[in-house]
């Protein structure tokens, strides 16, 4: 399959929503050239390069990413929203048009189960990340029904991932990990520092709240 490439310093995971500020006149031709044409384009993280005005060598695994909502923004730029799809595999880049594109395949999970314990883990990590960010805003989560977890293993990885948990170069060889179980596991453990520090952080506000003075009144 041919790919309009648009590198950036960020992992895409299949499901992850993405919004995007374009305004390079390549980037603006390749989001028009999709709309009109009604195609995916792909996102790879930058191995080396800018991911503004020059070119940027990606890594081999990708994904798609179809634009879901596109709008004319201010001074010749578009805002839009688009959402990770597939995981590609660069085959062989093309520098003949303004952006760069590629010949990709897509590549599928290899088939296999993780175990239920390791399951029940990735959910509770994600419940508590949810928790904590809105409880950060003064928001509220309603509690998960205690119900096995169902969420095949990689997809669980995938919504680990699109946290933002970890480097770059950790989140991209979690994409790159065909084995479901084997991604789970790799997500959890790059996961669940960042919790602990939230739960951290969660923790000293509320005891700042408390010393402040009249806190009790």
């Amino acid at each position: 399959m041919e790919l309009r490439l648009f590198p950036l310093n960020t992992v895409l995971f299949p499901g992850m929503p993405i919004p995007l500020n374009v305004f390079e006149p390549r980037y603006l031709q390749l989001v028009q050239e999709c709309v009109e044409q009604e195609e995916p384009f792909g996102i790879s993280l930058i191995r080396e390069g800018p991911e503004v005005g020059g070119p940027a060598d990606p890594y081999e695994v990708g994904t798609t990413a179809r634009i879901e909502q596109v709008a004319q923004g201010m001074l010749n730029t578009i805002q839009l929203l688009a959402r990770g799809e597939r995981r590609v595999r660069i085959l062989e880049l093309h520098h003949d048009r303004p952006y760069l594109w590629a010949e990709a395949e897509e590549i599928e999970d290899a088939p296999g189960e993780a175990p239920q314990e390791l399951l029940e883990r990735g959910q509770a990590l994600l419940d508590e990340f949810e928790r904590l960010r809105f409880s950060s805003q003064g928001g509220y989560v309603r509690p998960r029904s205690p119900e096995p977890v169902t969420t095949p293993p990689g997809v669980l990885a995938d919504a680990i991932g699109a946290t933002g948990a970890g480097r770059p170069a950790e989140r991209q060889e979690l994409l790159e990990t065909l084995d479901p179980a084997l991604r789970l596991e790799r997500a959890v453990a790059m996961f669940a520092p960042l919790i602990e520090r939230m739960q951290q952080q969660s923790t000293d506000t509320t005891i700042r709240r408390w010393s402040e003075p009249g806190a009790l009144n």
